[in-house]
């Protein structure tokens, strides 16, 4: 089983916190698999109907940057896909 590295949640962390300023150049930093659970909120830009949802990501960190982020609707696909388990 792996374990995800206390240093790559922290930087995934900060990712999210500079894409919530809006500093998307501060979103590079990261290092191995991290798996986020998400809820998004929001209204539809033309509608203005309101949004909910709720997913998973998954992101796979080398050298110190996020080199791909995967999208799942449910935590144990994204569990799954990282290697990591329950």
């Amino acid at each position: 089983m792996r374990v995800m590295s206390r240093q790559n949640v922290e930087l995934v962390r900060r990712r999210f916190d500079a894409f919530n300023r809006g500093d998307i150049a501060a979103m590079m930093d990261a290092g191995d698999r991290v798996v986020v659970g998400v809820h998004l909120l929001g209204r539809g830009r033309s509608s203005g109907v309101p949004f909910e949802e709720h997913e998973f990501h998954v992101f796979t960190l080398r050298g110190g940057r996020v080199t791909e982020t995967r999208e799942y609707r449910d935590r144990a696909g994204a569990l799954e896909a990282a290697g990591l388990s329950e």
